[in-house]
């Protein structure tokens, strides 16, 4: 049925979700500071200014969490895209398979 109606899965709705929110902390759009939660990577790379190291947990429970999950999607994502202004990020979000 969801294929039918062209709609998302729940995993992919929540992937998009969290991609968006970290853009939102690292633009400063909401009241979380980005340099308290993102640390930049340090290994200097054509992504080195849109990606953020990770969060490496030892349990499974904590890699579901918000931060690790969210950082792991971060990274996937094109240079170009985690640079445009936040309604075209919206708009090029949806448009990308995350997961």
């Amino acid at each position: 049925m969801l294929r039918k109606l062209q709609w998302d899965t729940l995993q992919q709705c929540q992937a998009r979700s969290q991609v968006l929110m970290l853009y939102r902390i690292r633009n400063g759009l909401v009241a979380i500071l980005a340099s308290i939660c993102l640390q930049p990577t340090v290994v200097h790379t054509r992504r080195f200014a849109t990606s953020y190291r990770q969060i490496h947990c030892n349990t499974s429970v904590y890699n579901q969490t918000f931060f690790p999950s969210a950082l792991r999607l971060w990274n996937t994502l094109p240079v170009d895209v985690c640079q445009l202004p936040p309604d075209s990020f919206k708009a090029q979000l949806n448009t990308i398979q995350l997961m």
